[in-house]
């Protein structure tokens, strides 16, 4: 079967996970809802199952996962079930979880966490924290601290968390308040939880990270990196960034490193690097795009990091949605390796041949299939119009169907 888009071959995902060797990673694909394998010595990436579908859509179902045990565990974006993908068997286990309230959300989870034989599904949108049990596969909800937050989520995206940092050894977790200028801590061990106020009031949080001795947060619209003490609540601010610091925005990640920090933009292609104790800034890394006569001269593009995962203590895997490629970086002997991970065709083919691909339509944001017609081209056709507006796709398009059905 021919694809008409060679897009389609490159990874899109938003998160990876690792075996305990490091060797093996899964991830998502975002278009076709479907898990890959990838050999992260020959970067070879096969297909491991398609994900089932619950009626919810055909793109971007599940992002976040980790594994534990032989099984992975998939947060759902869009979908109305948590899956339990056992490796051994290639079967999941869908689970249910409550969605009564969530109508026309999605990104209802900003990451995964094991903990103990418990998996711990943090919010985006979703305003609980849920556990699920793997031996018994029930499913718990923490919602007591959404009521103290609810009043300060202002924007149409509803965004309460975009990461969070857990701690194996207290089971406390933080997570930066997107819409505001707090820190949300929860311990999963007895589920407390308080609710810290910090720095300016117009202030907002994209990231946290704790060192073991004072926890370093980066704010979502403005290039500085906090240093917070929780203790004395003491906060030194890092803003002196390198002159040729090209971005819109802040700081989507932060990396601790020893006595450096490393700083991932929302948007930007370089990676800073912050001396934690003279405060000095540099370009640590500029992203290679298309180089044009050597590899030492580069052209400066905005370059969106989409996944950034521990692989190991020190080494990091990045996932670039600009160019498709992969950077594996060990910030301990300061080497890096890029490629360009590809889905190979066979591979392509055995999802598309499971679920119909013939082609994706972007501009509408739907799967075609073979032998079906499209609701949005049977909508235009029936109004007579090439494109269809929101209030369109309501009162106006119903009563022209009704005019058409009655004549």
């Amino acid at each position: 079967m021919q694809l008409n888009t060679d897009d389609l071959k490159q990874m899109v995902f938003y998160d990876i996970t690792f075996n305990e060797e490091g060797t093996k990673g899964w991830f998502c694909h975002i278009f076709y809802n479907a898990l890959f394998q990838i050999d992260m010595q020959s970067h070879n990436i096969i297909f491991e199952n398609y994900m089932p579908d619950f009626g919810s859509g055909e793109i971007n179902q599940y992002g976040y996962i980790a594994y534990f045990e032989n099984k992975l565990v998939l947060a759902p974006r869009n979908s109305v079930r948590i899956l339990v993908y056992d490796l051994e068997k290639r079967q999941f286990k869908p689970i249910k979880f409550q969605l009564e309230t969530m109508k026309g959300i999605f990104n209802l989870f900003c990451g995964i966490k094991v903990y103990k034989g418990k998996v711990y599904l943090f919010p985006g949108r979703y305003p609980n924290i849920v556990e699920l049990d793997l031996n018994t596969y029930e499913v718990q909800y923490y919602s007591d601290w959404f009521g103290k937050l609810e009043s300060d989520i202002l924007d149409s995206g509803r965004v309460i968390f975009n990461s969070f940092e857990c701690s194996n050894r207290d089971g406390n977790c933080m997570m930066p308040f997107w819409q505001g200028n707090k820190i949300f801590s929860f311990n999963l061990d007895n589920k407390n939880y308080r609710i810290y106020e910090l720095y300016h009031s117009n202030a907002k949080f994209s990231c946290i990270k704790y060192d073991g001795k004072s926890f370093w947060i980066s704010l979502r619209d403005d290039a500085v990196i906090l240093n917070w003490k929780i203790e004395t609540q003491e906060i030194e601010e890092y803003r002196d960034m390198p002159d040729t610091l090209e971005i819109e925005g802040g700081f989507a990640h932060i990396i601790l490193n020893n006595q450096y920090i490393y700083a991932i933009p929302f948007q930007g292609n370089m990676i800073v690097e912050i001396q934690k104790e003279s405060k000095k800034a540099r370009c640590y890394k500029r992203l290679l795009m298309y180089p044009e006569t050597t590899m030492e001269k580069y052209i400066w593009t905005k370059n969106n990091f989409m996944c950034y995962k521990e692989i190991s203590r020190f080494k990091y895997l990045f996932y670039s949605t600009y160019d498709g490629k992969i950077y594996e970086v060990d910030f301990q002997t300061d080497t890096w390796e890029m490629y360009q991970a590809i889905i190979e065709n066979e591979e392509i083919e055995k999802v598309s041949e499971r679920i119909g691909i013939v082609e994706w339509g972007c501009e509408n944001r739907q799967m075609y299939r073979e032998n079906e017609v499209d609701l949005i081209d049977f909508l235009k056709k029936i109004v007579g119009k090439s494109r269809l507006n929101k209030a369109e796709s309501h009162k106006v398009i119903g009563e022209r169907i009704y005019r058409k059905l009655m004549s």
